[in-house]
């Protein structure tokens, strides 16, 4: 008995040769085909990181232009006014011991170690010493809408200073928004590069004047406040460092080179 044919096998063996040709041609080109997708949506994909990118630096820009603004119209005046107090005291000049610590932790006790045990109290006693005058001078810089409306029987009476208890709720007022302006930077939702030149100097100079108002709330270091007054007063400390040192370096470089060019001349004479 024959036995019964397979349908292939009466199928050319040079046919199923050249199919298995095309086949392997065919899902070649597919894979190809399937690499070229991937490369563009990979560079897609880096377009739009590189856009977002771009986007999100520029919003950081706007965001910091933005607080520089609020700073200015909000934020020195009182400001001013914290300065214009705390220059008539003799503590500004103690709080140079803190100045070259690095880091400064804002603490209670950084503040007795570094100052004293009795330097908040002199504080305290300066502060309530200075004459009314100091107060009313310095309150001038405040916004209207901040200076609250004193009674005419608490000015009359000479025993009792309203001006010199104004200090610490402005104060007080002052280092919420400080903390509040220095959190946007120090969670990069704005670019302090943007504000740093203009902004540093009195920035650092505030938030010294009030280390005493600072360091008397933090007494529990697990649970401390204005960390990002003090996050980006350190960051702003190194980086005027950087830049004072580079400076330094760049001029005792140019002078090394002037002095280099003169001997040179005086050889060639």
């Amino acid at each position: 008995m024959l036995a019964a044919n397979n349908g292939w096998s009466m199928v050319p063996q040079w046919i199923l040769a050249l199919t298995a040709v095309v086949s392997a041609i065919f899902i070649y080109f597919q894979i190809q085909a399937a690499k070229k997708q991937l490369e563009a949506v990979r560079k897609s994909f880096q377009a739009e990181r590189s856009t977002f990118n771009y986007n999100a630096d520029w919003r950081e820009k706007e965001k910091a232009s933005d607080l520089a603004g609020r700073f200015e119209s909000t934020i020195l005046p009182k400001i001013q006014y914290v300065n214009a107090v705390v220059s008539e005291t003799d503590y500004k000049n103690q709080l140079k011991a803190i100045e070259n610590k690095k880091p400064v932790e804002f603490t209670k006790d950084e503040m007795d170690r570094e100052l004293g045990a009795n330097f908040l109290n002199d504080v305290t006693d300066q502060l309530s010493g200075l004459d009314d005058d100091v107060y009313i001078e310095a309150r001038k810089s405040l916004l209207l809408r901040e200076i609250a409306n004193i009674p005419e029987s608490v000015c009359s009476d000479a025993s009792y200073s309203y001006y010199r208890d104004e200090f610490e709720p402005v104060s007080r007022s002052l280092l919420n928004q400080l903390e509040h302006f220095s959190m946007y930077f120090n969670c990069d939702i704005a670019d302090e590069g943007v504000v740093y030149q203009s902004l540093h100097q009195v920035y650092l100079l505030t938030v010294e004047s009030l280390y005493p108002q600072i360091c008397m709330r933090n007494t529990h270091p697990p649970s401390r406040y204005y960390t990002h007054i003090r996050d980006l007063y350190v960051t702003w400390v190194e980086k005027r460092e950087k830049i004072e040192e580079s400076s330094k370096e760049s001029a005792k470089k140019a002078v090394d080179k002037g002095s280099h060019t003169k001997v040179k001349r005086s050889h060639e004479e």
